[in-house]
């Protein structure tokens, strides 16, 4: 065990030397005593790094007598004894000038030697002058062979320089300049230390380039922001109170990708209740239990699942014609188009699609814009004037995408147009996300966290933007409350044996108070039951209805056609399942019930499942036959 922790405790050591991380070191080294490798290794870190008063009271303490003259040996190959060792340090202590400790004790390293006259500059005045110190680099450490002597005088050299007010001087205006020769040792050094001071330096240096007028005549940024998602609510509303917050003080330009319809209500949302999400904790508390979506679903099951849709209307052409207005470029698809089945493909679908229409214009204009925001078009967004020039500091391998409990990938991110492409980009990807790692690929928040890192981009905290998207928001301000009456009336029936009439009351009067505080539904909508996939006219049509009216239409153009439905429609009856319990308007599917199309539908999916039985030759051969025998007896209706 002992030498099992000896082992470690050398790899830890070399990893954090190799790291360049020298305080932590000193520590580390500070605490070792008497144990014969490490105890070599501090001696001879000590000496590299020009720690030579901390080697001085090793070396004359009796106690360590024994190690120390053994080391001197290994190191200086038996020609220096302790003694004449010790008077060497001293010497070097009381004398500490550059050019005589250079041009004097030559058995010491003359890296070493000017490490410990960067330690006496640091320790005793505070500061170093640059000027001084730059020859003595180029002549000494720039050509040095061991990685502790110069990364230990670049380290402690650029951690002084950041501290400094005027950097300027580290600015390069001559060939074989320090600062040149100071990134080229970086640059070559293949170690996470060299890397990690490479970028300090570059930083630096960019961050004086970068104030106004001292390297080129200063331009602002072009920013552009892309919104994307669904239309709800009071939305050009929400558009213009967000053009005019953000895009003006950015002088950003705007662009669109959105849907051909506009959602009129949004379902119940996420989270735990609904009515806080839709106003605020307050007026939730007040509404009391219906708010809460396990219980509005355990109780008020066909109001739920009323309430639970999403409620479309198609856009006009007045509508389109408001929204280009507000945007450089805009494209809006048909929803129905695509094989999108959960909104979060969606969401990852608008977020590339908006960037898409973004880089569209810059082709038109052959130019690109430095930094991009990328941010749901349903959500309020409030400007931190303050922090702009953070902002327009990002670096382009950089974003700001808030983290929360499980994730990041909030619907609000920002950063340089070339880290932004690469976010965007996820729904590219969604066929490839797979693997141990991967616990559900429809978790946005799970997802952005570990592509970003994937794809090697930084993450960084920038308080520019702050969004608003639960509570009262200005789209909410437009949506359109769906009418419950009758599946409320359902519902209430079913619970009078189970709550009293005065909690029955109560319920009735909070679902009458959210009401109100709603325009009332339109009944000419188009109606998105999450729960089946289905869309329907304000009323869910079940599947086999649909089926049937598919195979009943492809059946009259050809016998290819109706064998490519039997196949679509044989993957469409095992991924979408139809229970008419959980389904709203209940009493309107009966009708369906005794239709033709219904029979026939309801036939085909009995095949399927008897497929391995012959099921497809049954239903083309005797139930088609059967079922049209009936039809032109009147049996039943199309």
């Amino acid at each position: 065990m002992l030498i099992s922790k000896k082992i470690n405790d050398h790899i830890y050591l070399q990893k954090e030397i190799g790291s360049w991380n020298f305080d932590l070191v000193n520590q580390i080294y500070g605490n070792i005593n008497l144990d014969y490798n490490l105890f070599n290794d501090k001696l001879r870190y000590y000496y590299l790094t020009g720690q030579f008063i901390l080697l001085l009271e090793i070396c004359i303490q009796k106690k360590y007598q024994f190690y120390v003259i053994s080391w001197i040996g290994e190191m200086f190959d038996n020609v220096i004894a302790l003694d004449k060792f010790i008077v060497l340090l001293k010497d070097i202590i009381n004398k500490p000038q550059s050019d005589y400790l250079l041009q004097n004790f030559l058995e010491i390293d003359s890296g070493s030697k000017v490490n410990f006259y960067l330690n006496y500059l640091l320790e005793n005045n505070g500061s170093i002058e640059l000027d001084r110190i730059y020859p003595i680099y180029a002549s000494v450490i720039h050509h040095h062979n061991n990685e502790i002597v110069f990364a230990y005088f670049i380290s402690r050299l650029i951690d002084f320089i950041k501290k400094e007010e005027n950097q300027e001087k580290i600015i390069p205006m001559k060939p074989l300049d320090f600062t040149y020769l100071l990134m080229c040792k970086m640059y070559y050094t293949n170690s996470d230390g060299a890397k990690y001071y490479y970028d300090i330096l570059t930083n630096l240096i960019r961050s004086c380039l970068a104030q106004k007028n001292t390297f080129i005549e200063y331009v602002k940024p072009r920013v552009a922001i892309c919104f994307f998602g669904i239309l709800r609510g009071d939305w050009e509303l929400s558009i213009k109170e967000n053009i005019k917050n953000v895009a003006q003080a950015l002088n950003a330009d705007c662009f669109l990708f959105s849907w051909d319809e506009e959602q009129l209500w949004p379902s119940l949302g996420g989270g735990g209740n609904w009515i806080e999400r839709k106003f605020d904790a307050n007026f939730a508390k007040k509404i009391g239990k219906i708010g809460d979506k396990i219980f509005l679903f355990d109780n008020f099951r066909h109001t739920f699942l009323k309430l639970d849709s999403e409620y479309l209307k198609n856009l006009s052409c007045s509508d389109v014609k408001k929204i280009k207005q507000y945007f450089k470029n805009i494209k809006l698809e048909k929803q129905s188009n695509l094989n999108l089945s959960s909104s979060v493909e969606k969401f990852y679908y608008g977020i590339y699609q908006s960037f898409e229409v973004m880089k569209e214009y810059e082709r038109l204009y052959n130019f690109q814009y430095d930094f991009v925001i990328s941010t749901r078009v349903d959500v309020d967004i409030l400007l931190n004037e303050s922090c702009i020039k953070n902002f327009y500091e990002m670096k382009f391998y950089e974003i700001c995408d808030s983290h929360i409990g499980d994730g990041t990938g909030t619907g609000c991110v920002f950063g340089g147009r070339e880290a932004m492409e690469k976010y965007t980009s996820l729904y590219c990807y969604m066929d490839k996300l797979k693997g141990r790692f991967v616990n559900y690929k429809l978790d946005n928040h799970e997802m952005f966290f570990k592509f970003n890192i994937y794809k090697n981009i930084k993450n960084v905290f920038v308080n520019l933007l702050q969004i608003n998207i639960w509570g009262k928001t200005r789209v909410g301000n437009g949506y359109y409350f769906p009418n419950i009456k009758n599946e409320l009336k359902m519902d209430i029936k079913k619970l009078e044996n189970k709550f009293s009439k005065q909690e029955i009351d109560s319920f009735i009067k909070s679902f009458s108070i959210v009401e109100k505080r709603f325009k009332p539904m339109s009944s000419n909508v188009k109606v998105f039951n999450k729960h089946t996939g289905l869309v329907s006219n304000n009323y869910k049509i079940p599947l086999s209805y649909i089926i049937g009216s598919k195979l009943i239409k492809s059946s009259k153009k050809s016998y290819f056609y109706l064998f490519k439905s039997l196949i679509t429609l044989a993957y469409f009856s095992k991924k979408y399942k139809i229970n008419p319990e959980y389904t709203t308007d209940y009493e309107t599917l009966k009708k369906y019930k005794n239709s033709f199309s219904f029979k026939v539908g309801s036939q085909f999916i009995n095949a399927h499942k008897n497929w391995y039985k012959g099921g497809y030759i049954k239903f083309i051969f005797k139930d088609i036959p059967r079922l049209k025998r009936e039809f032109d007896n009147k049996k039943y209706k199309l």
